[in-house]
């Protein structure tokens, strides 16, 4: 600072230059740090290579803002506004990424559906919160007893925290995909990672995300039957004439990436009521309800990219599955990390409430023009309005023609190159071959 010492020398201004601890820079250059002492807060442009931080401004502070100073790290980008009371907990809402004076702004935000595994639930956070600095992160509480929000707030978690009644969502496809649109849409980063009480966080992810969305290299369960690949197709093209599926599998667990544009399209309303998940289900099984696989199947129809991403593994033991990747950035399946200690000082700010929970499978369903309407629970999921849209296997057997190199030219998209799974590939770091038939 530009005092020698507390209480001496000019107050900080604009534009000084200001020395922050190693922990604030691991890869964040350009990110907005908010700072907070006492009342009042200041915001810094972290510069890496400088190790050190551009300070953009302060509020109206006191004097004493001089020399040495400790501060306390609050979040990365512009607090938002507190959403409207209802029956949302809240400890704080999901902090929007704002754009700094540099243009940058956090690329990655985290999205963490729990219920009551705290140990699982804080292990993840801390290690996304060292790896990621600077990206927000939000917890949604599906059900159980465990407030996390008083938790969230320390430094080394800096996370936020809603409760909502319980609905079973991983198995309830409206519930799962309406939330996941809302807090996409809140945190407001380009991508969102979906995390799990499971995932092994190892580093930050080097491979950067090539298409829509991308998850576990899935091959150890048995892949999506034709009919289902043509359900998917046909409607996918209605947004993008050339579509392919690239992957007719599962994979989307814990550690998968999701493009925040492909999810707030994919997961609308209106598309998600044209999804026939029970006539499907009836093909496919309950896999068809899982999130894994419904978040697949809403991307797919409408025409987004889903492949497996290289920086998502799938933890087996003994068993060696190309899906493991003892490499990659996170991991899925780590159950150990369920017993793992609580630090003592998030251990003391644990609370404990009571929220209404669903335990039933594909019985929570949404109605009305925005889905704003929960249908009585447990109820079967209501017919499709329209006869097009539904999961009729007797107009599903033609398997779709593929486009042309001229169709492929005239509908170019800007989406990545759309070719299918091929039966040589052995891993995801392997480049992928067209089929013709399967």
């Amino acid at each position: 600072t530009r005092g020698t010492a507390p209480g001496q020398g000019p107050r900080l201004r604009p534009g000084d230059r200001v020395a922050v601890l190693e922990d604030f820079l691991s890869d964040s250059s350009g990110a907005q740090v908010w700072l907070r002492r006492g009342q009042h807060a200041a915001v810094l442009e972290v510069d890496a290579e400088r190790w050190g931080a551009v300070l953009l401004g302060l509020d109206d502070g006191p004097e004493e803002w001089v020399g040495p100073q400790h501060f306390s790290l609050l979040t990365v980008g512009e607090e938002n506004k507190k959403p409207a009371k209802s029956n949302v907990k809240s400890a704080m809402p999901p902090p929007r990424a704002e754009a700094s004076s540099s243009g940058s702004s956090p690329t990655f935000g985290f999205y963490f559906p729990v219920h009551s595994i705290v140990p699982g639930v804080l292990s993840v956070v801390g290690s996304v919160r060292r790896f990621y600095p600077e990206a927000p992160i939000h917890l949604l509480q599906d059900g159980g007893s465990i407030d996390f929000g008083p938790v969230c707030k320390l430094p080394m978690y800096r996370c936020s925290f809603e409760a909502l009644p319980g609905e079973n969502s991983r198995w309830n496809p409206h519930s799962w995909m309406l939330r996941f649109r809302r807090v996409a849409m809140q945190l407001g980063t380009e991508y969102v990672i979906y995390l799990e009480p499971d995932v092994l966080v190892r580093r930050r992810h080097i491979s950067q995300p090539k298409h829509d969305a991308g998850g576990i290299y899935d091959n150890f369960n048995s892949a999506m039957h034709q009919e289902t690949r043509n359900y998917l197709v046909r409607r996918g093209r209605e947004r993008n004439p050339c579509f392919e599926l690239l992957w007719p599998r599962f994979g989307l667990a814990g550690g998968s990436y999701f493009r925040t544009g492909a999810v707030v399209d994919a997961f609308a309303p209106k598309h998600l009521a044209r999804i026939d998940f029970f006539n499907m289900s009836r093909k496919e099984g309950e896999r068809a309800l899982s999130s894994d696989m419904a978040m697949h199947i809403a991307l797919s129809m409408r025409g987004w990219s889903v492949y497996p991403w290289e920086e998502a593994s799938q933890y087996f033991g003994a068993k060696q599955y190309p899906a493991l990747n003892e490499t990659a950035a996170f991991e899925h399946n780590h159950k150990e990390l369920y017993t793992v200690g609580v630090p003592e000082e998030a251990q003391r700010l644990i609370r404990r409430h009571d929220l209404a929970d669903v335990t039933c499978q594909a019985c929570v369903w949404y109605a009305g023009d925005n889905m704003e309407r929960r249908l009585p629970v447990p109820m079967r999921q209501p017919a499709v309005a329209h006869a097009a849209d539904r999961f009729d296997l007797e107009r599903l057997a033609d398997v779709p023609r593929r486009c042309t190199a001229e169709e492929l030219a005239e509908h170019t998209t800007g989406a990545p190159t759309q070719q299918q799974e091929g039966s040589g590939v052995e891993g995801p770091n392997v480049q992928v071959a067209p089929r013709t038939a399967d």
